[in-house]
């Protein structure tokens, strides 16, 4: 289940991707808005645990917000077909990833039950199965540093 985490995440990250190019399309992009891109990019290759894949998706979000505010200044950029389909699909995937999320936290939930339960308990304890995290994302408003992004 993680894994299929993992994949909406770069899926994601791709159709964030487009739609910069999209966007990019229509207006001149600054170099700090490359330099977000490369650092999801990194984020987006290295995720191995929960915590890489809410850092991850942290960066995203925070992106995301940010460049959908700017779009609401220049009202013709979400008149481009290609963008408003881009729009849409990655909301698709996240709701895909809230879906993915909420199965994978039931499946820990399920797991560290049993660790705890006798007599799974003694096989966990035997085995070294550690109790597993939950994947928590950051709501929006609690994401502290949005990247500027200035068309």
């Amino acid at each position: 289940t993680f894994h299929q985490i993992d994949v909406a995440l770069k899926k994601r990250f791709d159709m964030i991707n487009q739609l910069v190019e999209a966007v990019k399309g229509s207006m001149k992009f600054e170099k700090t808005t490359m330099t977000k891109i490369a650092e999801m990019r990194s984020a987006v290759r290295t995720i191995k645990s929960p915590k890489d894949a809410r850092n991850a998706n942290a960066l995203m979000s925070s992106f995301l917000s940010n460049l959908y505010a700017v779009m609401e200044k220049y009202p013709e950029l979400k008149s481009v077909e290609q963008v408003k389909s881009l729009m849409g699909s990655i909301k698709d995937v996240e709701t895909e990833i809230a879906r993915l999320r909420y199965t994978y936290n039931n499946i820990v939930q399920t797991f560290n039950t049993m660790r705890e339960k006798i007599p799974s308990n003694i096989i966990a304890l035997i085995c070294g199965f550690k109790k597993l995290d939950y994947l928590e994302f950051e709501d929006e408003e609690e994401i502290k540093e949005r990247p500027h992004i200035d068309l």
